[in-house]
């Protein structure tokens, strides 16, 4: 049954009372938010369902002010820090879950993103939560437990939670439609619900009443939720707040205890209001990785890099415009003065390497550098020869091999990873291994805490953290890349 006008304001009114008692107690919090602070949970909790009122509202909610009034870039940073550094703690993944809102564009999130959502150890809820689209895999994993039976005898708060949240989860909080493998499940999901909705209000579970009222009107935007609203909104305490359990009372709640009940109705309440989506759909998970990682790092050293172009010996100059010009795609070959320069066999070995597979590298090279003066032409038959000849310009066959099996080396090692991953980079592209990206996040965190310290930084170590930088660009984001410029 449709709601009038009159109703719609009553929504938004109890709403508008929830957002105050969430203000009131964020801004008694200190400032700034220490990191070791209890309540940086209850925050990340309502930074992962700020975005889902803006989205409902079409506008900014105030919540997402509120919030960030005190969860900050650093509480995200760090803990995205620690769970790439292996601290895979549950505090840690759901900051990093929440930190689209706060730390969208910072690397060490983007990273930390990526190893959250394909590491098996981490809770399915925090995975979905990192990911914009989930992959095969994690879907069906979500399938099974909205599947799962229910029976009566096991019907309880903690269940259904999982449930329910798995369900937001995966329609994105009402921005999408999954696509679930069978039609079937949305009828099975539809008939849980009903049944949780009236076990919730028999048990006085307002949290639940909540959840249910809001997963309904995911799957039936047209379901009459009025008697479930009526139940909700009649628990709303003096403070504005909403109790995980129904019964009167004047009492004011604590953070802790009242901020997911009530983050849950006021979902529900805008939900009812709005009816429907009506902002962009929530773009959660970063695209690309590996290359802001590295376009971060040569931001960041750029003027650096200009100077060590034009100083130390000629070789590693040369090294040193190569990796420049594969990160970004500029001729650092002339603004390292290195014009008509002749590189010598081993150089040009290590040359062809560095500008394998990139066009643009090896474009600059050739019509900069004088390659034929030293040019290993007896090696073009070898091992090297697909390298070189992609040096020269001329055409190169990708053979229809495998890559090899990342099981046998020693990932963790830098030296190991970058053998595999330009082994890779010679084979059709596939899918690549949970073990294998893990790995690919870890160095490429080392590459950013290095950056910290970059009064330090060397231009050896520098040069060698680009270089697997831009080994990881190409490796796991080149298709993506391929396909933004087309």
């Amino acid at each position: 049954m449709p709601l009038d006008a009159t109703y719609d304001q009553l929504m938004r009114v109890l709403s508008s009372r929830g957002l105050e008692w969430l203000r009131q107690h964020v801004m008694d919090l200190p400032d700034p938010l220490p990191a070791d602070h209890p309540a940086l949970g209850a925050l990340a909790l309502g930074a992962r369902i700020a975005p889902v009122l803006s989205g409902l509202r079409g506008c900014p909610s105030p919540l997402e002010d509120i919030v960030t009034r005190r969860l900050a870039r650093p509480h995200v940073r760090q803990a995205a820090g620690a769970l790439l550094d292996g601290d895979d703690r549950t505090d840690q993944a759901v900051l990093v879950g929440a930190g689209h809102l706060i730390a969208g564009d910072d690397p060490v999130w983007q990273l930390a993103c990526l190893a959250l959502a394909g590491d098996p150890r981490i809770d399915l809820l925090d995975r979905l939560a990192a990911t914009g689209k989930p992959d095969a895999a994690t879907t069906a994993e979500a399938e099974a437990i909205i599947c799962d039976p229910i029976p009566e005898e096991m019907l309880n708060e903690e269940r259904t939670d999982r449930f329910m949240r798995t369900l937001m989860q995966l329609y994105c909080h009402g921005a999408h439609r999954p696509q679930f493998s069978h039609p079937r499940i949305y009828g099975d999901a539809f008939a849980k619900l009903l049944r949780i909705a009236d076990w919730a209000r028999n048990n006085g579970q307002v949290t639940s009443m909540a959840q249910a009222a809001y997963c309904l009107r995911l799957i039936d935007p047209d379901h009459d939720i009025t008697s479930l609203l009526a139940e909700i909104i009649s628990n709303q305490r003096p403070d504005g707040s909403f109790p995980r359990k129904a019964g009167y009372s004047t009492q004011d709640q604590d953070l802790d205890s009242g901020v997911w009940p009530t983050l849950m109705a006021l979902a529900a309440l805008n939900l009812a209001a709005w009816r429907r989506w009506r902002g962009p759909h929530p773009q959660v998970a970063p695209a690309r990785p590996f290359t802001a990682c590295r376009d971060f790092f040569t931001t960041t050293l750029t003027e650096r890099f200009a100077v060590w172009a034009t100083q130390g010996p000629k070789d590693q100059r040369l090294m040193l415009a190569a990796c420049m010009s594969r990160a970004t795609g500029e001729n650092w070959f002339l603004r390292a003065g290195l014009r008509r320069a002749e590189p010598g066999r081993e150089v040009l070995l290590t040359l062809a390497r560095q500008a394998f597979t990139d066009p643009y590298t090896a474009h600059h090279a050739r019509n900069t550098l004088n390659v034929d003066r030293h040019w290993p032409h007896d090696l073009e038959s070898g091992e090297h020869g697909p390298a070189l000849r992609w040096l020269r310009g001329a055409a190169v066959t990708i053979q229809r091999r495998q890559p090899p099996d990342p099981r046998n080396i020693d990932l963790a090692c830098p030296e190991g990873f970058n053998r595999y991953c330009r082994e890779a980079l010679g084979c059709p592209p596939g899918t690549a291994s949970i073990a294998l990206r893990l790995a690919a996040c870890r160095h490429a965190r080392r590459a950013l805490v290095a950056l910290e310290r970059q009064d330090r930084l060397s231009p050896e170590e520098a040069l060698e953290h680009l270089d697997r930088l831009c080994l990881m660009a190409q490796l796991f984001e080149g298709d993506a890349a391929q396909t933004a410029a087309a």
